[in-house]
């Protein structure tokens, strides 16, 4: 195969890193499995780890605390 120059370098590169993506996203889905499995909710723990990564965990509170009050509100007008 070829490719126009240096281009191999940049494939031979990245060939690994993509691999190791693989493997990471396979022990994610491998731990939120773990999790379903023991009753927690995944996309729960994935979207609190995501804003910890981050750094908007308090914007996630803000924005489940709205989420809390419109149910609430919801809950109180069909009863």
């Amino acid at each position: 195969m070829t490719t126009p120059n240096g281009t191999q370098s940049y494939i031979e590169k990245i060939i690994p890193l993509l691999q190791n993506i693989e493997d990471l996203n396979s022990d994610v889905k491998s731990i939120l499995d773990d999790a379903k499995e023991q009753g927690y909710d995944p996309a729960s723990i994935k979207k609190v780890a995501t804003a910890i990564i981050k750094d908007k965990i308090d914007e996630l509170e803000e924005k489940t605390e709205d989420l809390l009050a419109i149910i609430t509100y919801a809950n109180n007008k069909s009863n």
